[in-house]
């Protein structure tokens, strides 16, 4: 019946006068679910905001309200709500991981890396949380330790196309043509049809010099 009554308030214009309607934080969450499912960004954060006047104790409140800003771009705002869900939650591994994902997009790539590291103590099996490591370490000139954690995430899901792709950009870097070859094929294959990953093959195969197709491994 709860899901029922969702649909119906979603397809509804409001606002609600709170005397008619009484909501609960719990309404609150799966109308911001809701309307994040619509792709309704605004609905959605307004929700997650009243959610959160109502528990702001409530750490997976401020990590939803972090992921809406991210993706309107608002990376201050979804940076605030992401510490706040830690203070709450210090063990809140996915907090940690959106975290770093905010910094990175801020260019912040050494606080970036401190966070997805502690994503990883805390879910060490997280394969994308070795692949974003590996991207913020790539910024940061550390291309040997990048590599490490890219392998790392490809043991975890050898089927993670971007990892194949960024390592290879990495290998490029060091030199290591032949193994940067083997893992831009794998990309290839796992995904088709891959512009940027066709062109940084035919650079790689058309130059002679080190590290002349990978240096614009994607940071995101």
């Amino acid at each position: 019946m709860i899901g029922i009554g969702i649909v119906i308030l979603v397809s509804l214009s409001g606002p609600f006068p709170e005397e008619e309607i009484d909501y609960t934080t719990e309404l609150y969450c799966c109308l911001g679910g809701a309307y994040t499912k619509l792709d309704k960004q605004g609905r959605a954060i307004e929700c997650f905001l009243k959610a959160s006047e109502l528990d702001p104790d409530n750490a997976e409140i401020h990590q939803a309200l972090g992921q809406e800003y991210m993706k309107a771009d608002r990376y201050e705002t979804a940076i605030a709500h992401f510490q706040k869900a830690i203070e709450r939650e210090p063990d809140f591994a996915d907090a940690h991981h959106s975290l770093g994902l905010a910094l990175a997009k801020q260019r912040k790539y050494e606080d970036a890396a401190r966070e997805f590291m502690e994503a990883l103590r805390i879910a060490p099996s997280y394969a994308k949380g070795y692949y974003h490591l590996g991207n913020a370490l790539v910024q940061q000139g550390r291309v040997v330790e990048a590599v490490e954690h890219y392998l790392k995430a490809l043991e975890i899901d050898p089927n993670l196309a971007e990892s194949h792709h960024n390592i290879a950009n990495a290998l490029a870097i060091l030199g290591r043509r032949n193994e940067a070859m083997i893992h831009y094929r794998e990309a290839l294959r796992l995904r088709s049809h891959w512009p940027e990953v066709e062109r940084a093959m035919n650079v790689l195969l058309s130059s002679p010099s080190k590290g002349a197709a990978g240096k614009e491994s994607r940071a995101e």
